[in-house]
């Protein structure tokens, strides 16, 4: 058991995507925590002739020169902005694949054989595929391949429910539930690409008062975000809540299970909120379980109009003294076109979380 000192949390610009570090320090040990990759291209893009490196390489590259480790890798779930960057990065024989000690991520296999529901040969997809056009669902049976043969995989499901005491930091499973896993495995099985990639207009340009005042709830239901792992973290009687771009009504079951109501809301220092901020992700069901004055938003806001406008008017409706935080300065802009309301704070993540 260690006794941790300082927690460092570092969101890193990601383009559309998540990823996320988190670093751990006691006096003799450290411990970081890889939650997702982005795109390819947080990894490293070709710019002209040149391979320019991103942001996840540039951590992992300071990690190996430390001589530190990923001792715990987490794939919240299988689209493309979040696995991208982390297939690159074991692609790259100076990237994770000798430095990653323990990986949580749920397979089609794992899930197949967790529910007993026989295994396909849909679920076997080798590496070469990812030259092809097929996304996804094929990339993550390719991470699934890659995480086997390297031993740091243990192929068991990450339910709700599940806690996990890791290194004295507590971490517990929100989501997903046994319902959005079989969904997923009925998707991976089909292999058809996630509808995430329809376009759509932004809310942008109506006041956050113009938004709240009709707005509307409707729950995303697309299997793949269903499936994503979100979590608490727990140091000392610190706790952040990361959401993937998990379902609110499954993370709402949860924390109802764990004793937390509107009366008695989870104190957190920092909630990442589900799906880059989609207004089907965050719900005022969730928000009233939820006492927090640092939510983040990550994305460059580059794809589907994310984050929606109105997600944000529903954390200040509910939470009017908070910060909501986004790690590109750009998206703050396109978001509040006629400038930040007054008595909002909005800002541009300038440094990393300190816990």
């Amino acid at each position: 058991m260690y006794v941790w000192n300082h927690t460092d949390i570092k969101v890193l610009k990601a383009q559309h995507g998540d990823s996320i570090l988190i670093t751990s320090h006691a006096d003799n040990r450290i411990i970081n925590i890889l939650v997702d990759g982005g795109p390819r291209s947080t990894y490293s893009q070709k710019v002209g002739p040149l391979l320019k490196k991103g942001e996840l390489k540039i951590e992992i590259d300071r990690l190996r020169g430390r001589g530190e480790y990923v001792d715990l890798l987490v794939l919240t779930h299988i689209d493309d902005d979040h696995i991208g960057g982390l297939l690159a990065a074991y692609e790259d024989q100076c990237g994770l694949k000798d430095i990653v000690r323990k990986v949580w991520f749920n397979s089609g296999r794992s899930i197949a054989n967790g529910f007993k529901l026989g295994v396909t040969e849909n679920l076997d997809v080798s590496f070469n595929v990812l030259t092809s056009n097929l996304t996804g669902v094929t990339q993550g049976v390719s991470f699934e391949n890659y995480i086997k043969n390297s031993g740091v995989w243990d192929e068991g499901l990450l339910i709700s429910g599940h806690e996990e005491d890791f290194f004295g930091i507590k971490l517990t499973i929100l989501s997903p539930g046994v319902a959005e896993l079989k969904q997923l495995l009925k998707k991976w099985q089909k292999e058809k690409p996630s509808s995430i990639t329809a376009s759509r207009e932004n809310d942008h340009g109506k006041s956050l008062e113009e938004l709240i005042a009709v707005d509307k709830f409707a729950e995303d239901n697309k299997p793949h975000n269903g499936s994503s792992i979100a979590f608490i973290l727990e140091v000392g009687d610190k706790k952040i809540m990361l959401l993937g771009d998990s379902f609110p009504s499954v993370v709402c079951k949860a924390l109802t299970s764990l004793g937390y109501s509107p009366e008695k809301k989870i104190n957190l220092e920092l909630c990442k909120l589900s799906h880059h901020g989609s207004k089907g992700n965050t719900s005022d069901e969730l928000l009233q379980l939820i006492e927090c004055d640092n939510f983040v938003v990550s994305t460059d806001s580059s794809r589907h109009g994310l984050p929606d406008k109105v997600t944000i008017a529903r954390v200040f409706n509910r939470h009017p003294n908070a910060t909501v935080f986004f790690n590109y300065q750009a998206t703050i802009g396109k978001v509040f076109k006629d400038g930040i309301p007054e008595g909002r704070s909005v800002k541009f993540i300038e440094k990393d979380f300190i816990l």
